[in-house]
């Protein structure tokens, strides 16, 4: 079964991001008596979605953090969803989740959450979808909680990154989106995110990147909410 995409990059290059990369990853969730194992891809081939990057595995502990008083019940959607790693953390603080991602990916999504969830309620409350960002909001009404990790690399992305946000929020929306601060393209995005968005920066000391097993850069989260449009201004 293809998981990783493997028809849609098929390149040598893709080795270099791989090649310390385990066929797994080991979440344990410190709230629960819960491990997450999740597949990711080591082949050195495939979508770069297919495997865990800093800010996800960094999200999905600050998630935890915030635990269920912020998730429980809450209409979550997550962008570039890959393995699911913060997107499973949500689920099991009580969230409604959305995993989102490209449609090669859909069925890695689907396959971690049967590899760590065995309870058939918990499992209703997890979808998957494909969402094209800059198409609009498919799914209706706005979400209560949107996240997004490793999402800012790309400068050709970012303008239908901030679009997307702006159609799946309203005004009591909050959005996480983690990031490199190292990436090239994510001071952009921080200025493009003003325009609709007041921005507000995660303090460091409450980021826990111990996860992160091979770091290739120090993890920013910035919480998003969506600026008030006055009447007649």
């Amino acid at each position: 079964m293809e998981l990783f995409g493997e028809s849609e990059h098929t390149s040598s290059t893709f080795g270099k991001w791989s090649a310390s990369i385990e066929p797994s990853f080991s979440f344990p969730l410190r709230n629960t008596a819960t491990t997450l194992t999740l597949t990711q891809n080591s082949k050195g081939f495939g979508e770069l979605g297919s495997r865990l990057w800093d800010g996800g595995i960094v999200l999905a502990r600050y998630i935890e953090k915030l635990g269920p008083v912020v998730f429980e019940g809450r209409k979550v959607i997550e962008l570039g969803a890959g393995c699911g790693l913060t997107s499973l953390v949500a689920l099991l603080q009580g969230a409604d989740v959305v995993a989102t991602d490209k449609a090669s990916l859909l069925g890695l999504l689907s396959h971690n959450l049967e590899a760590n969830v065995s309870s058939q309620e918990v499992k209703s409350r997890f979808h998957t979808a494909e969402l094209l960002w800059g198409t609009g909001n498919p799914f209706g009404a706005a979400f209560d909680i949107i996240l997004g990790a490793d999402l800012t690399y790309d400068f050709e992305d970012l303008p239908v990154l901030v679009s997307t946000l702006v159609d799946l929020s309203s005004e009591t929306s909050a959005i996480f989106i983690a990031y490199g601060k190292e990436r090239a393209a994510a001071p952009t995005f921080l200025e493009l995110a003003a325009q609709h968005f007041e921005l507000h920066h995660v303090n460091d000391a409450e980021l826990d990147p111990g996860d992160v097993k091979v770091p290739s850069f120090d993890i920013s989260i910035v919480r998003l909410v969506k600026k008030v449009v006055q009447i007649g201004s």
